[in-house]
């Protein structure tokens, strides 16, 4: 039973998970400008510090932003990665 609970421990679950496992990879990220854009900000250099993961991080005004994420998926050649979506304002 200690050993159960010892492999369920967050310590544990930390030491097994490799941070660095995409590490050298690039993400394209593209952001709404947005209270929730402006309060994540500050933490991608720490993201990018612990997985060795290159953001390439872009910034738009809402109406831009959604003209130019709707424009690359139906283009069918995106190269966007993560991108910001807010359902309860999408409709």
């Amino acid at each position: 039973m200690a050993i159960v609970l010892t492999a369920m421990s967050p310590a544990f679950a930390q030491q097994q998970f490799n941070w660095q496992q995409a590490k050298g990879s690039q993400l394209r990220v593209m952001l709404n400008k947005h209270p929730w854009q402006g309060a994540i900000e500050p933490h991608l250099k720490e993201f990018e510090a612990l997985t060795g993961v290159k953001l390439v991080t872009e910034v738009y005004p809402e109406d831009q932003f959604r003209a130019k994420v709707l424009v690359e998926l139906t283009s069918g050649a995106s190269s966007i990665d993560v991108f910001m979506s807010m359902p309860a304002q999408e409709g």
